[in-house]
């Protein structure tokens, strides 16, 4: 056996770091993902027809351990409400309302297409992090407070 590995040549090498993503660019990701969900949502409504979200969990089955892919249906609920004639519109990110000026966390729209069109606006925002300092705050508002003793 030792004839074989006689024959390979031995290295010192490390291994290359994969190409992590910021934390930041994480959060825009997510955030794009949740928009893109709402306009479709406006769209279909607009369109009259009814929407259908999945999302893919894995389970474990107990008795043998495999893990399987499931696809379940999902509840999108509008980020968007009519006001009068004219909506308003609220960024989430996760349970949290984007503040995008102080004391401001909504945007008007004229019409339900409008709202589609600053949510395309809105995502456009996100992707070139001009919303990065907002998605912040909502991130340490959903962290629990550290008690000291």
């Amino acid at each position: 056996m030792a004839n074989n590995l006689a024959e390979l040549k031995f290295v010192v090498a490390d291994k290359p770091q994969s190409a992590t993503i910021s934390p930041a660019e994480r959060r825009r990701v997510a955030l794009v993902a949740r928009i893109d969900e709402q306009i479709a949502l406006a769209t279909a409504q607009l369109d009259d027809r009814r929407p259908e979200f999945t999302r893919t969990k894995t389970v474990v089955n107990k008795e043998t351990g495999e893990k399987s892919k499931v696809t379940a249906s999902k509840t999108v609920r509008p980020w968007y409400w009519p006001q009068g004639s004219k909506y308003l519109l609220a960024v989430r990110y996760g349970l949290t309302t984007l503040q995008f000026a102080k004391g401001t966390n909504a945007i008007e729209a004229p019409s339900l297409k409008g709202v589609v069109n600053v949510l395309t606006t809105v995502k456009q925002a996100v992707t070139a992090g001009e919303l990065d300092s907002a998605i912040t705050a909502a991130v340490l508002v959903r962290r629990p407070k550290s008690t000291t003793k």
